[in-house]
This record gives structure tokens, C-alpha cells and sequence, in this order.
């Protein structure tokens, strides 16, 4: 199978929250896997987002004060036990933030595979 995938994806897991608009705004909390520059995939636990949805996420990066705020688009979403999956490709996110998620998931994501097992 062919990879189509233009960037690198690092499995470490970041806290984030979905800003959900309603009636009034709440949070959905998930887990950010799978972070690249263009996209990521989030963990839900019973709680699912239509395709082609528009959504903000505020991600926390430890040792950040503040968590960086994203908006996205679902790419798909498909369920996993009691949980679903949901890809997102990143619309906007703050470059110097961007960057800060990177250096911490690349980081993290080297001294995975540096530990012995």
C-alpha cells in the first residue's frame, strides 16, 4: 500500500479539548495522537464529530501556561470500542504555537525510541 502522507506523524499523546458550539459553547475532552504539520488524530471517548466539520481544539502542551487553540476540519471519524477516532487537518494555528506542539511531540517522540525495552 502506497503511503500518502506528506509529513512524519509522532504517536504522543497531548491532553486536548473540543470547543463544541451550541446553544452554548462546551468541552468534549479527547487525546491528540498522531500529530503532523498539516493534521492529527483525536481520541474521543463516546462522543463523535461529522465529516467536514468545522471545530476548535485547545491543545496543552506541559509546562505551557496556556493551551494553543486550533481550528480544523474533520477528515473522517470511525468508532473504536467505546471510543472514536477522528482525523483533523489543520485550517489555522498560531505558527510560533505550531511549532512549540512540534519541538514538544519530536522531543517526546525521540526519547520513546531511545528507551530501552
Amino acid at each position: 500500500m502506497e503511503e500518502r502522507r506528506k509529513f512524519i506523524r509522532f504517536d504522543i499523546p497531548l491532553k486536548a479539548e473540543v470547543v463544541i458550539k451550541a446553544n452554548i459553547d462546551s468541552l468534549q475532552e479527547g487525546v491528540t495522537k498522531d500529530f503532523s504539520r498539516e493534521g492529527l488524530r483525536l481520541i474521543l471517548h463516546n462522543f463523535s464529530l461529522g465529516e467536514e466539520a468545522d471545530i476548535k481544539l485547545k491543545i496543552y502542551i506541559p509546562g505551557r501556561k496556556e493551551p494553543v487553540e486550533v481550528k480544523g476540519q474533520v477528515a473522517w471519524s470511525r468508532a473504536n470500542d467505546a471510543n472514536w477516532e477522528v482525523g483533523i487537518k489543520i485550517k489555522e494555528i498560531d505558527k510560533e504555537a505550531k511549532s512549540e506542539i512540534l519541538d514538544y511531540v519530536y522531543k517526546a517522540w525521540r526519547e520513546k525510541l531511545n528507551r530501552p525495552e
